[in-house]
């Protein structure tokens, strides 16, 4: 009787360590306001009673159907998040909210065509008391995403993997998938490029000479133009620890070749690695 409580003693300190790991991963890679981390089974706070909310609501986007958004209305200013969960997608929760009588979460990290359960969670001091429950359904995903197919074999050290394609025409897509190849998260607002996550979590892409910034939810909030006077920006950046991005660019030039016979406006291009750092404007 010993050894097996014992081995079962184990067991939970294992599988506890295992949830914890699982979610500090998660929250590494999607690190942002509007991010969700995974729960991995473990049991929601206590159920308590839900005075502090008035309604609530839940709807998918018009523009992606992969994102959600909940709205809470609470008797008086207070912090929310949001647990929803699937069988077979897992079960996750939003970061904390500010302090607020309106909310609205956005929900990520989810599949097509997919039902989750979701329950309004209002933080009274440092205890989270459970209120009302609901449910949405995400939609279908764009043609053209659904008709990509993945072949999955082994498992993922990381739990998202982001990726990108382009079409013929121009139009492409920033998938992510989850551990098994089920797509979770899709941006295709922008032709598809290089494309890297900022430390806040929000993504920065690079297109035709502009970086652009987009949130988890999808929305574009910044539309810097990049320095075109020092080259075209192109096929990859990554963001320095000093908020600095560094980037191969693109630059045309003309030189003399009239000693070769050629033109004495011969036109060229180089390619070139810079260092942008866009509060000051500096170049290297």
């Amino acid at each position: 009787m010993r050894r097996l409580r014992g081995s079962y003693m184990i067991g939970l300190i294992m599988n506890s360590l295992r949830c914890l790991l699982t979610a500090i991963r998660l929250r590494l890679i999607l690190g942002m306001s509007a991010a969700s981390v995974a729960l991995a089974g473990a049991p929601p706070p206590a159920a308590a009673d839900a005075a502090g909310v008035l309604r609530h609501s839940a709807s998918i986007s018009e523009t992606n159907a992969l994102i959600a958004e909940v709205r809470v209305s609470l008797s008086q200013a207070a912090r929310v998040f949001v647990e929803y969960d699937n069988p077979q997608a897992g079960r996750y929760r939003t970061a904390l909210s500010e302090p607020g009588a309106e909310h609205a979460i956005p929900i990520v990290r989810l599949r097509a065509e997919t039902t989750y359960d979701y329950t309004v969670f209002v933080l009274d001091g440092e205890e989270a008391v459970a209120g009302p429950e609901g449910r949405f359904t995400t939609g279908a995903l764009p043609p053209r995403l659904a008709a990509v197919t993945r072949r999955v074999t082994g498992r993922s050290s990381q739990p998202l993997i982001m990726s990108n394609y382009r079409h013929r025409d121009g139009t492409g897509y920033f998938p992510i998938w989850d551990e098994v190849g089920a797509t979770v998260w899709y941006h295709d607002q922008l032709p598809a490029g290089p494309i890297k996550q900022l430390p806040g979590g929000n993504f920065m892409v690079p297109t035709r000479g502009t970086f652009v910034v987009i949130t988890p939810p999808g929305e574009v909030v910044t539309r810097i133009e990049g320095p075109r006077r020092v080259g075209i920006p192109h096929h990859d950046l990554d963001v320095l620890a000093d908020g600095r991005v560094i980037y191969p660019s693109r630059e045309n030039l003309v030189f003399d070749d009239s000693a070769n016979g050629g033109s004495a406006e011969t036109a060229f291009m180089v390619d070139n690695l810079r260092i942008w750092d866009p509060a000051s404007g500096r170049i290297r």
